[in-house]
């Protein structure tokens, strides 16, 4: 019989946490109770006035421990991947140091700086050094640059296949030579070269692999230089087809850089692109206003070349700025964008704060205190209350409702992009009837309101009103 894994809650000693649970429920839980300590990125900041601290890493739908530990005068990184061993064994990562506008890093190829290196497994930063060179040493950024093996992973979706008989007839070389979605990609060019070596090495008897001998000292270059690449020609070698279509034609050649933000949000066009009377590019949702350049109306003349140039790119998230680095189709990047949680918030009213999502959670507890929040919906929303709710796929919600001139009224407001919709609905307990209300948006809000009279009719009370919240996206 196999049980599941148990873990206790990988925080630092010094904060108690006794929770225990499964390696699922991790994330959930620092996002409930430790949400200053979760990052959805791989830059983060250190504060090198703290001693030590456990962070969890949210990202590509991976789950990592960040530990640091400061020494005297060291500070040591770790990145723990917290998943199956034989995907961990997989991983290998980098780090880059950042003080104000200076990188620091390792170099692999010799001349190795002090500045960095690795002790006992993990990435340990002389801060001695790192003074010299600042002064006022308090902070530090950290980007993690993190690598998978995916060859080595037995789960990986792709299947290379390699034909050893002898002799191949000419027409299946021909059909496999002329299918214009075989793809040799970069780490299926590393098997081939590491077959060959490995060959060639076996011939001089010497057991590369044999992991309890000691490998002999050669190096690097020495290797690449017996290698030949003439192989990757004539290689039997091939991927199994998947969704990966290929990689477009042209795609490498040097091309004039060609600007697709918008002259007035400045956000990357989509078909349709219009232009303005000085034939200035503006997109279809700013196409009612005029053109922030030159102040003039925005005709119904469409630049068809920038339009054709926009179907073959890739356009980056318009959330890059804040963290995400995914890259779509322009048919596919609107749907992305919607969805995406590297969105930025705005705070309640009489507050100038804007952040992420786990950025929020901390300023609340941290500003407004008194606010009591809300992790999911359905939800008690009784007369004269405020909440807000912050739900991990829906996003942040301020929620009211006040009681004025013998009426009730509801208003939910989406901190978020107004882009985005929702829709509101308010039931009431302890009744048989179908009763469900839906809100209206009015700009950034929605709002429902009723008289006394309209809930004795309906024979329900407002302290037993319940909101629930959800999007018109998967």
């Amino acid at each position: 019989m196999k049980f599941n894994e148990v873990y206790i809650c990988p925080t630092d000693k010094t904060l108690q946490c006794s929770w225990q649970g499964n390696s699922e429920d991790i994330l959930k839980h620092f996002i409930m109770e430790h949400e200053d300590l979760l990052c959805h990125s791989s830059e983060i900041d250190i504060d090198l006035n703290l001693t030590n601290e456990n962070r969890l890493l949210f990202l590509d739908e991976e789950i990592y421990l960040i530990q640091l530990k400061m020494q005297e005068n060291s500070l040591q990184i770790g990145l723990r991947y917290l998943g199956p061993v034989r995907i961990a064994n997989c991983i290998s990562y980098d780090i880059i140091v950042k003080v104000e506008d200076q990188y620091y890093m390792y170099n692999h190829f010799g001349n190795v700086s002090s500045m960095l290196c690795i002790v006992n497994g993990f990435w340990t930063v002389d801060l001695n050094l790192l003074k010299e060179q600042h002064q006022d040493l308090s902070r530090i950024q950290c980007n993690f640059n993190i690598s998978k093996n995916i060859t080595e992973i037995d789960s990986f979706d792709g299947e290379y296949i390699f034909d050893t008989k002898p002799q191949i007839e000419d027409e299946d070389v021909e059909e496999e030579s002329s299918n214009p979605d075989t793809v040799i990609e970069l780490d299926e060019i590393q098997d081939i070269l590491e077959e060959h070596l490995v060959r060639k090495i076996s011939e001089e008897n010497i057991e590369l692999r044999n992991k309890s001998s000691e490998p002999e000292e050669r190096d690097a270059l020495d290797n690449m230089s017996n290698l030949d690449f003439n192989i990757l020609e004539n290689s039997r070698y091939c991927r199994r087809y998947s969704s990966f279509t290929g990689i477009p034609f042209g795609l490498f050649e040097e091309k004039e850089l060609i600007d697709l933000t918008c002259s007035n949000c400045n956000i990357n066009m989509l078909p349709p692109i219009y232009l303005c009377v000085n034939n200035h590019n503006i997109c279809a949702d700013c196409k009612s206003e005029l053109c922030k350049i030159c102040s003039e109306h925005v005709t119904e003349n469409r630049n068809k070349e920038l339009e054709e140039h926009s179907r073959q790119c890739l356009h980056s998230c318009r959330y890059y700025p804040t963290g995400c680095m995914e890259s779509f189709k322009y048919n596919e990047i609107r749907n992305h964008e919607i969805k995406c949680k590297f969105c930025t918030y705005n705070c309640v009213e009489l507050c100038s704060f804007q952040g992420k999502f786990f950025e929020f959670l901390s300023h609340f507890k941290l500003n407004h205190s008194s606010m009591e929040l809300m992790y999911s919906t359905p939800v008690d929303f009784p007369k004269n209350k405020e909440f807000c709710v912050c739900d991990n796929d829906l996003g942040m919600f301020f929620c009211m409702s006040t009681l004025v001139d013998n009426t009730v009224k509801w208003t939910v407001k989406y901190l978020g992009p107004k882009d985005r919709n929702f829709s509101c609905e308010l039931k009431f307990k302890r009744t048989k009837l179908n009763n469900e209300l839906f809100f209206k948006r009015v700009e950034d809000q929605y709002c429902l309101a009723l008289t006394k009279d309209d809930l004795k009719k309906m024979k329900v009370k407002d302290k037993n009103a319940i909101l629930t919240i959800s999007g018109y996206f998967n």
